[in-house]
């Protein structure tokens, strides 16, 4: 069966932007299933079009997608939804008219916008649940997206799953390698923070600046790097300029060897985001041994453990983030096991191989149960 039929998945186009393109890009190459992509739609990012473009967006995604499954060589469709209004107009649609073909569906809820989570429940969960809980599996980026599909009803297997880490990324890097860099650091006094993501006020941008303008009035040798595009570029750049922050630099959009050295120069990974799944970047900075100070928001919780991994927090407060960074400045013995236990765990458990590995298990299980 698997050599004859195929395994579909959804993904956005080539010129959108975050994480589910960084995913499948990067697993393309590593799947040894018989998987093909079928390209959807992507908005202009970071902004949406009209409402109408929206939706002759979605008719033509609709439509690529019957097409496709008439052919009638798919034994298996995977989406990658979003908890969005139309990925889940969308993607509800790819549920019931793959599932009215016979064929098996996986359903991987890559965003969980927690707002959308209570327009589903005040105004149309039985909608919902008409759709997606056709789904033969559903994987979710952290135990409490899977506890609220549970309580929503949903009976069948749901699988946790991890963002991944390019393998291309971490090459030529060795934790000798980055406890030398830091050690030269300390010689010179130097302490780098880095943030790394978009440039948009829910990734908790202002957050960062503030909270290290509040380290700047203890440690000057202390330096931020913003690396990364988006619509509030250009505000954040008049921000530091409004409120003369040196020491400061803004370095746009990275990848490569670029990236690479961005993270070895780093000491901190500081994210303040308000509403995540579970970011590439925190895994990434996890590989390089970077502590991560970031709120308790997605999966977060799951994989970041207080003291361990570094520190997570329900507050948006630059003072509690600072009081983390310092805390970690202040004792080497703690930044020392944290690197540790970072390099590890992202190295054993969130890069391309160990992720493919599992994913590629659960599309076996569902055909085999199917079949």
């Amino acid at each position: 069966m698997m050599s004859k039929k195929k395994i579909l998945l959804s993904v956005p186009s080539e010129n959108a932007s975050g994480g589910i393109k960084n995913y499948f890009q990067v697993l393309k190459k590593e799947f040894s299933l018989p998987v093909e992509y079928m390209v959807r739609g992507a908005r202009n990012w970071p902004y949406r079009k009209s409402f109408t473009q929206e939706i002759r967006r979605a008719y033509n995604d609709l439509k690529l997608f019957r097409n496709r499954i008439n052919v009638g060589d798919i034994n298996l469709v995977q989406t990658s939804t979003s908890l969005g209004l139309f990925s889940v107009i969308r993607d509800g649609l790819f549920v019931y008219f793959a599932k009215r073909k016979g064929v098996s569906v996986i359903v991987f809820f890559r965003g969980w916008d927690l707002k959308f989570e209570k327009k589903i429940e005040t105004y149309f969960l039985f909608i919902f649940k008409f759709f997606f809980f056709r789904a033969d599996r559903l994987i979710a980026l952290s135990t409490s997206f899977r506890d609220k599909l549970i309580q929503w009803g949903y009976s069948k297997e749901i699988h946790i799953e991890s963002t991944i880490i390019d393998e291309k990324l971490l090459s030529g890097i060795s934790a000798d390698n980055i406890k030398e860099n830091r050690k030269k650091r300390r010689k010179e006094e130097v302490y780098n923070i880095l943030f790394l993501a978009r440039v948009e006020v829910p990734k908790g941008i202002y957050e960062t600046i503030e909270t290290f303008r509040i380290l700047q009035k203890v440690h000057p040798g202390i330096n931020l790097t913003i690396a990364g595009s988006g619509k509030e570029l250009y505000k954040v750049k008049s921000y530091l300029k409004t409120h003369n922050c040196s020491n400061v630099k803004v370095i746009g959009y990275v990848e490569g060897e670029e990236k690479r050295n961005v993270f070895m120069n780093a000491d901190i990974y500081l994210f303040p985001s308000y509403t995540e799944g579970m970011p590439n970047s925190v895994l990434e900075a996890m590989a390089f041994g970077l502590p991560i100070i970031t709120r308790s928001v997605g999966a977060i919780p799951d994989i970041i453990k207080n003291n361990i991994n570094g520190f997570h927090t329900d507050s948006k407060d630059p003072k509690i983030f600072a009081d983390f960074i310092q805390k970690v400045m202040n004792d080497d013995y703690l930044a020392n096991n944290i690197l540790e236990h970072n390099y590890k765990q992202a190295r054993s458990n969130y890069t391309t191989t160990e992720v493919v590995n599992r994913i590629e298990k659960i599309y076996k299980e569902t055909l085999k149960c199917n079949n």
